[in-house]
């Protein structure tokens, strides 16, 4: 009897155990499977999520009119609705629209109760809140809203004096999620409450470990003022590595001076590069001088160690030079490879200087320098008409480095090309030429060397003309990365619905900002949410380390189209010998996209324009620029850039030499055209005396190319 009542109660456990399982997995499931909709449905929410981008008011007033729609479409209004309530402050709504919201088993329920929460605490009501972060916490234990749910319970807690439970939720926080923001910004509220606890040493220790982790984070600037405050109120002595940390916070920020302050405070030699920098970016050269020149004698093997000597250089006069680069080359041996590079450039002697380089060459054939060397030797006998020497030199070096991407390799070859071409030697030139066209897709000789195949195959070569670019079936759109299917997959439904109602600020909230799982998804999402130059910087180094081809959507992430509508009006409607293209090649160099760019030169903008020409370039089309800020208002700063670009390019009948004055200014380009003996434009720009300029040159035509070639005629 009592092995049949035992197996009886096991039964029913079991039974019990499998129906809370399934409960559990198909409640689960039921979240995870997003429900299909009607498409005309869905193509009204998706014009109010367009509208969302643009303007709130419009958007709440569109949303609300929509009436009849089915279950899981208005419950994506609903939810797209209380967002922009919250946006607007107006909490006593979202509130109410999270409420009816709460219980309703769709993908985004975790996210409606995270602002359910959340909203109750911003008004006070922090027990309601924790009752809706636990319930969060207990019905999705594995979601990605989990580190940001419990860093806001973590504050709701000790708000209501629950401060043990608070300060308990910030350390399970700080080492389960140690690698995402909240986990280390967990480390600030745990260092405040040791520092009210006037447990000083134990709130250093996470001040500490906050600025190691996240030296430009949100905290910086208070736990700067913390360190300094105990130490002159509290007496507590900091530590050098404090110190340098601080230095960090403010050599992050740019604010030099700073940064020298703590660095010298901290004095400690592994920091003596960044002290020497901001010394050399406040013009205490002296200084920055010893400071570096340590560096580079204490670390020679460290990753800083050519910046340090570059600085170096920079900071003592000329006449100092060749003897500084002499002695590195004997006190490092390892390092002349560089050194005799840099002692090369200072040498006036042209035999002289040719003797170093072949030396450099000889010594160390396989350094991201070598080539370098080589072209400068190549470069001498062109310019003295010493073609065949200039060609003995290029042709061994260009083929013996077939695995080189680099742009002196693409250089090389190209001029190899023109060499053969002098020379007659179709046959030779074709075949450098194409050798040289695929060394790198957006390489400036590679499309060089493409242009000159063109002319020898009969078509012409287009120079530096702008072509009549058809983008009329222009898509300008953000491409895809990820499908669906896969987003879904790897995400989750939640921020799959997020990034559908293109709310990427909360998507990346939860795949995380400091380490996400995926830079290629990253790049996207940041491109989405109008982050252009970290988006245009990342797809890019993707793009070089994984060797990605050009058909892949990240080219056109590295080569984005932003802010179309002004270029192509100004450039269709107002200004119509600007190939549009152009632009974009022009404003991917100045600014990366981003309309709040201000350069060391005060030049501000998409189209980096500086004050002065600003303001002359307005009065031509009658604009009163009031104030510099309107400069960073994006059509007015094409609109004038345009302009300033036009009246260039008519000026100088050539777009090549346009774009190096935009960079270097008319009278400068008028004096190196008047210089320059010759026809050749290819010769012309290695001539350009001003190393921005020639560089500048080469990579806003890259730029224009490689978008040419992204974007021509495409379906």
């Amino acid at each position: 009897m009592f092995f049949i009542r035992k197996n009886l109660i096991l039964t029913a456990f079991t039974i019990l155990a499998c129906y809370l399982f399934f409960a559990w997995f198909f409640r689960i499931y039921s979240l995870e499977n997003i429900p299909g909709e009607n498409s005309k449905d869905k193509i009204k929410i998706q014009n109010g999520v367009t509208l969302s981008r643009l303007n709130t008011d419009e958007a709440i007033n569109y949303l609300e009119s929509l009436n009849n729609l089915p279950k899981y479409t208005n419950y994506k209004k609903d939810y797209l609705l209380a967002k922009l309530y919250e946006k607007k402050d107006n909490l006593n709504k979202a509130i109410l629209i999270y409420e009816k919201l709460q219980d309703m088993n769709y993908s985004l329920k975790e996210r409606v109760l995270f602002h359910f929460a959340n909203l109750n605490a911003k008004q006070g009501n922090d027990l309601t809140a924790v009752r809706l972060f636990n319930k969060l916490l207990k019905e999705f234990p594995y979601s990605r809203s989990v580190p940001q749910t419990k860093y806001h319970l973590a504050q709701a807690l000790i708000r209501l004096r629950l401060t043990n439970q608070g300060i308990n939720t910030f350390k399970s926080l700080k080492n389960e999620f140690k690698e995402t923001q909240f986990g280390i910004a967990a480390n600030y509220y745990l260092a405040e409450f040791e520092y009210n606890k006037k447990n000083f040493g134990e709130a250093v220790q996470f001040f500490r470990a906050y600025l190691k982790e996240s030296p430009d984070g949100r905290f910086r600037d208070e736990i700067a003022d913390l360190f300094n405050k105990l130490k002159n109120e509290h007496n507590i002595t900091l530590l050098p590595e404090d110190y340098s940390l601080l230095g960090d916070v403010f050599f992050l920020k740019k604010d030099y001076i700073n940064a020298t302050r703590y660095y010298k405070t901290s004095n400690q030699a592994e920091k003596y590069y960044n002290l020497g920098y901001s010394l050399y970016r406040i013009k205490e050269n002296k200084e920055a001088f010893k400071y570096l020149k340590d560096f580079v004698y204490r670390f020679p093997k460290s990753e800083n160690i050519r910046w340090a000597l570059y600085y170096c250089n920079l900071c003592i006069p000329n006449y100092e030079r060749y003897s500084f680069w002499e002695n590195i080359t004997k006190d490092f041996p390892e390092l002349a490879y560089y050194t005799l590079y840099r002692l090369s450039e200072l040498e006036t002697n042209t035999l002289k200087k040719e003797k170093i380089l072949k030396d450099l060459i000889s010594k160390y054939p396989n350094t991201d320098f070598t080539l370098d060397a080589v072209w400068e030797i190549m470069w001498q006998k062109l310019k003295e008409k010493k073609y065949e020497e200039s060609c003995e030199t290029g042709n061994k070096y260009f083929y013996s480095n077939k695995n080189s991407k680099s742009e002196t390799r693409a250089k090389i070859g190209f001029f190899l090309g023109k060499i053969a071409e002098i020379n007659k030697d179709k046959t030779k030139a074709v075949k450098y030429y194409k050798d040289t066209e695929n060394i790198a897709f957006d390489n400036y000789y590679s499309f060089r060397a493409k242009h000159r195949l063109q002319e020898l195959e009969g078509n012409s070569d287009p120079l530096w003309r702008q072509e009549n670019t058809d983008y009329n079936n222009l898509n300008v759109g953000i491409p895809g990365i990820i499908n669906k299917a896969s987003l879904k997959k790897h995400y989750g439904a939640a921020v799959h619905e997020l990034i559908d109602l293109k709310l990427y600020d909360e998507a990346i909230e939860l795949i995380g900002k400091s380490k996400s799982p995926s830079l290629k998804i990253t790049t996207w999402l940041q491109a989405l949410n109008n982050e252009y130059e970290n988006s245009i910087n990342n797809s890019s180094k993707l793009i070089i380390q994984n060797k990605i081809k050009k058909d892949n959507s990240l080219w056109k992430l590295a080569y984005p189209i932003y802010f179309f509508e002004y270029i192509e009006d100004y450039c269709k409607n107002y200004f119509q010998n600007i190939d549009p293209f152009l632009v974009l090649g022009l404003i991917r160099q100045e600014s990366r996209f981003e309309k709040n760019a201000v350069s060391v030169s005060n030049a501000k903008g998409l189209m980096q324009l500086i004050p002065p020409t600003a303001v002359s370039t307005a009065r031509q089309v009658n604009i009163n620029l009031i104030s510099q800020d309107m400069l960073y208002d994006p059509k007015i700063n094409i609109h004038l850039g345009i302009k300033y670009l036009q009246g260039l390019i008519q000026d100088s009948n050539n777009p090549l030499f346009a774009v190096a004055s935009y960079n270097a200014g008319p009278k400068a380009v008028e004096r190196w055209i008047r210089s320059f003996h010759g026809n050749d434009l290819d010769f012309f720009i290695e001539e350009i005396p001003y190393e921005q300029t020639r560089t500048y040159v080469k990579k806003v035509f890259a730029g224009y190319w490689t978008y040419l070639e992204l974007y021509k005629n495409q379906e």
